[in-house]
Formats: structure tokens, C-alpha cells, sequence
């Protein structure tokens, strides 16, 4: 019975999440939070898979599915789409609720942090420019978050100065050795007197700087 109800649930969210990529009002928080779960379901199984299939040297460390795993989230004012851009909420909890986003899922293995990138868009449930990386915990220089101004050009050729909180870290010198993604923008907090939670961030941050110091985490 048990296994029937999460079927029948994960129908109900599927069919919640096409009916919602189809429509462009604004939806309730719980809709909105219940179709967020569903696609980052969606994206652990992603991250997984790529992760196995680019990375050789994972099966050296064990089952993936044994490795402590982390998915972090901030918006991103990218889409593949330019008929899909990024729309922002103010949820009644105070909390920004946001349709574009990165993703970076951490899998934390004894020697090195796995990670797996992304740019999705719940509005039509497509993530974008897949990207793998792998590093020993002893390689890494720094991790953290920085404030950045960012000027970038809109998809509609559109200048833009954003204030961002972002996560990095640094690995060496050379640019693929530096990975970093947005994970709150300043002037849409105060624009929205809203906050945005980036706990799961705080979180991996915490985890990978005790794994730097040789440090278990319970």
C-alpha cells in the first residue's frame, strides 16, 4: 500500500508540474514549493547519473548513493528561452520564490567533493549546460561567499548592474578550477522586502570547510 501511494502521489505532481509550466499566473506558495521538490527530485537523479558517467574514478570511492549529498540553488537571470525568463514571487512567509535558477549538487566522498552544475528553468522543467568536476579536498584553497557587482547584458540586450551574494570556491589558479553561482541578489530584497533562504549554501559551505580540516561530519 505504501509503495501505491507514492506512486499515485508522484503522478499527482507530475501532473501538478505540467499544468503548472503551462500556465504564466502567479501560483500559490504550496504549489509553487511542491513543484520546486519535484524538480529537484528530478535533478538528484540528474546529478547522479552524470556524475557516474563522466567521472570514472567515483566507483573508487564507493556507491554514490552512500555519499553525503548537498544541492544548492540560487536565481540566475538566464534562460534558454528568451519567451521564459526569470519571475520572482514574495511568498507569504517573507521568502523570494524564484522560476531560474543554478544548481550545484555536492556529493562528498572520504577524499574528494563531487559536483555536478546546472541552469534550470521550472517554467519548462529544462536544465541547461550540464557540467561535472570532481576535487580533492586537500586542493582546495578557499570556500565562501563573496558580494559581487555584476554588469551583464539581458537576453533582450538589456544592460543590468546586479548585487549578488555568491558562493566560490577556489581550487587553484586556472578558470576551471573556480566555481561560483549566485545564490541571493541584493537588489531584489530590497525591491521585495523579502529574504532569501541560503541555507543550503551556509550548509555546504560548513561541510566542505570541516572536510578541508580532515574533519568527519556527523
Amino acid at each position: 500500500m505504501t509503495v501505491i501511494g507514492i506512486l499515485i502521489c508522484g503522478k499527482g505532481l507530475y501532473a501538478m508540474a505540467k499544468e503548472f509550466r503551462r500556465e504564466s499566473k502567479p501560483v500559490p506558495d504550496e504549489v509553487y514549493d511542491e513543484i520546486l521538490e519535484y524538480d529537484v527530485t528530478g535533478l538528484k537523479k540528474t546529478s547522479k547519473k552524470m556524475l557516474e558517467e563522466n567521472i570514472p574514478g567515483l566507483k573508487e570511492e564507493g556507491s554514490i548513493d552512500n555519499m553525503e549529498m548537498l544541492q544548492v540553488r540560487g536565481p540566475r537571470d538566464y534562460v534558454a528561452n528568451v519567451n521564459l525568463p526569470l519571475v520572482w514571487k514574495l511568498g507569504n512567509d517573507g521568502t523570494m520564490r524564484y522560476s531560474n535558477f543554478s544548481v550545484m549538487a555536492f556529493y562528498f566522498g572520504k577524499e574528494k567533493v563531487y559536483i555536478y552544475t546546472c541552469i534550470f528553468n521550472m517554467r519548462n522543467g529544462m536544465g541547461k549546460f550540464h557540467h561535472t568536476y570532481e576535487c580533492p579536498y586537500d586542493q582546495i584553497r578557499s570556500v565562501g561567499f563573496e558580494d559581487r557587482i555584476v554588469e551583464t547584458v539581458t537576453q533582450n540586450n538589456k544592460a543590468v548592474v546586479q548585487n549578488l551574494k555568491m558562493l566560490v570556491i577556489d581550487a587553484g589558479d586556472a578558470e576551471n578550477e573556480k566555481l561560483s553561482m549566485p545564490v541571493a541578489d541584493y537588489d531584489i530584497i530590497k525591491k521585495y522586502n523579502g529574504r532569501i533562504d541560503i541555507s543550503d549554501a551556509e550548509e555546504a559551505v560548513k561541510v566542505l570547510l570541516e572536510k578541508m580540516k580532515g574533519v568527519s561530519v556527523n
